[in-house]
């Protein structure tokens, strides 16, 4: 199962019970695993430090 096919998934369930409250929060996660994933790793995001120390403002 793909990240945005949970969603629409989890996104479903209503947050008046527990389990849409917990839906709600392992959406919430996803969302932020994804911007985390579109920045990039931490080494990706070193490399583009180191490559760009060099050059001129």
């Amino acid at each position: 199962m793909k990240e945005n096919e949970a969603i629409r998934i989890l996104g479903d369930t209503t947050l008046c019970t527990p389990l849409g409250q917990a839906a709600f929060v392992g959406i919430e996660a996803i969302k932020k695993l994804q911007q985390y994933r579109a920045i990039g790793t931490v080494e990706e995001c070193r490399e583009a430090m180191k490559r760009q120390s060099g050059k001129k403002l």
